[in-house]
């Protein structure tokens, strides 16, 4: 089952971020299961926030424990190991590098669409 992921750092910077964004490589690709991402300040500016999508709440999982949450202690700053909040994704709209949306379904949720590149 798809699952959204929304987590915050309290104090993490966007120098660090940018670290730890090049150590597990999202600037070159995505996580395996990972089908969207997303990091910035939080609302008020005193946290990072990231949202991401995720084909299984283990993919998730994996990923926030063996690769970025390491990369964010490296980084100097100072991840919440408390679950993060998540929830069902019932849809994802993306757009391609030329504007238009393809769309797919979600394989384990019949009637959901998953706009992708």
């Amino acid at each position: 089952m798809a699952i959204a992921v929304l987590s915050d750092t309290p104090n993490m910077t966007s120098e660090q971020y940018d670290l730890v964004a090049a150590e597990v490589g999202l600037r070159e690709s995505l996580p395996d299961g990972c089908s969207a991402y997303l990091a910035g300040a939080g609302p008020d500016g005193s946290a990072w926030r990231e949202i991401s999508v995720w084909e299984s709440p283990n993919q998730a999982k994996e990923f926030m424990d063996t690769a970025l949450r390491p990369a964010m202690e490296r980084a100097g700053a100072t991840p919440i190991w408390g679950p993060p909040v998540k929830w069902d994704a019932h849809e994802l709209d993306r757009l391609r590098g030329d504007g238009a949306t393809a769309r797919r379904a979600w394989p384990d949720r019949p009637g959901s669409w998953f706009r992708a590149r």
